[in-house]
């Protein structure tokens, strides 16, 4: 869809699994037309969407879930297309 469609931008939303198969993919598409990923609801897990959380929550405390490191190795990875 990026090669055929030069012109439009391409972000993924509201994904939970495969934090950094999504990751790659929208940060490899041709002529930089990914944009980025958002991840609507970063404490939700175990629905239907969404299979690990970023953060942890536990009334009005949160804390950074595992999952959080990706984003630190993709920010490094990914520094030299921003």
């Amino acid at each position: 869809m990026a090669a055929k469609f030069p012109d439009i931008k391409i972000f993924a939303a509201e994904y939970g699994g495969g934090i950094r198969e999504i990751n790659d993919v929208i940060f490899n598409l041709p002529n930089k037309s990914g944009l980025g990923t958002f991840f609507w609801e970063a404490t939700m897990a175990n629905s239907s969407w969404n299979d690990g959380a970023l953060v942890n929550a536990s009334g009005s405390t949160y804390t950074a879930a595992p999952q959080l490191s990706l984003y630190d190795a993709m920010k490094t990875d990914y520094a030299s297309r921003l």
